[in-house]
């Protein structure tokens, strides 16, 4: 299953456990939140934008160990789902309609026997929305996605109140509340082992959208202006400790960007293996525990030495890595011909090598 924190992370991370535990323990967690106060006497708005975890797919095609942190972009391209879900998104004064497919929801488990899980969002009970997933034997591209949401909302006799139901790419809120009446309408039967999953025969005679996904391009690497760049051990590491005091260095996904960066950076000759090792070590100063930052300096190699390995066996992940010295933290270090070096980088008596 690929998540975020929240809807404005621009990497997915992938949590391998079967869909129908996810979201099952995706509903749990969101109770405890609630029960633990967690969430007593914050913003709405701030809960909406910043605290409310989003699932993207449950895979992306041809994954490897690689895949297990991607950009938001590429899944695009590539993501692929067990689930169906449903916005069902009614507003105040539809509370009828929204009962209705709810209960047409729950008869439709019973008749197939199959796993369902319905959670509120953050806006009911003044909006009577919910979400509404159900799990498939195998996974779904663009295109048997599509025909299954089309099974679907004809079981259910509606229309979708959001076309983007249809999309295989479409992401979607993970339950978090906030009132005890949400609690209420919530359903989960994912553990009774009396309900199963989907099988993916029921709408393989729907008709068939045609997909939109490019046909994979060969990829033609491409040197960045920075790769030739080569700085002094000073100025690589005045560039590491600056860029370990910033507050992303905390977060997974921007360090393991970073990591990325500094293997690339390594394999164009532009640093050592030697100093790379540093960095990661400056990398876990990000954190003022003494203990933490020791079992960071440890993982932080591990990290950099298995993704090294990586990119020296796929020219493609290599050049997709940013170059290391295009962040801001080395940039001002670096002079290209026919510019001048900016007077705080000059006054630090340090040249480019």
């Amino acid at each position: 299953m690929y998540v975020t924190k929240n809807l404005y992370e621009s990497y997915a991370t992938f949590i391998d456990v079967p869909d129908h535990e996810f979201f099952h323990h995706a509903v749990q967690a969101a109770i405890q939140r609630l029960e633990d106060g967690q969430l007593d006497d914050v913003d709405v708005d701030k809960i909406k934008q910043e605290l409310t975890p989003v699932v993207y797919c449950s895979s992306v095609v041809s994954k490897t160990k690689d895949d297990n942190i991607i950009a938001r972009t590429e899944l695009n391209q590539r993501s692929t789902k067990k689930y169906l879900i449903i916005d069902a998104d009614y507003n105040i004064g539809e509370e009828d309609e929204s009962n209705r497919v709810r209960n047409r929801l729950l008869e439709l488990s019973e008749e197939l026997k199959c796993k369902l899980v319905l959670y509120p969002t953050v806006s009911y009970p003044l909006k009577p929305r919910f979400r509404a997933v159900l799990f498939a034997t195998r996974s779904m591209n663009d295109v048997s996605y599509h025909q299954a949401m089309t099974w679907l909302y004809e079981q259910l006799g509606v229309s979708a109140t959001d076309n983007n139901d249809f999309r295989v790419t479409t992401n979607h809120n993970l339950p978090v509340f906030t009132d005890e009446k949400q609690l209420e309408a919530i359903y989960d039967n994912t553990e009774d082992e009396n309900y199963g999953f989907l099988d993916n025969a029921l709408w393989k005679l729907y008709p068939k959208i045609k997909s939109k996904r490019s046909k994979k391009k060969q990829f033609v690497p491409t040197k960045s202006k920075y790769d030739d760049i080569k700085l002094s051990r000073f100025q690589a590491v005045q560039g590491a400790k600056e860029l370990a005091r910033k507050s992303e260095m905390l977060d997974y996904g921007y360090f393991w960007r970073v990591v990325h960066s500094v293997a690339r950076a390594e394999i164009m000759g532009q640093i050592t293996n030697e100093l790379a090792l540093t960095m990661m070590n400056i990398f876990a100063s990000a954190t003022t525990d003494e203990a933490t930052r020791s079992d960071w300096e440890y993982s932080n190699r591990l990290e950099y030495n298995k993704t090294l390995s990586s990119l020296q066996g796929s020219e493609e992940r290599l050049y997709k890595a940013k170059p290391l010295f295009s962040y801001d933290e080395w940039k001002k270090y670096v002079k290209f011909e026919g510019e001048v070096l900016s007077n705080e980088t000059q006054s630090t008596g340090k040249t480019l090598s």
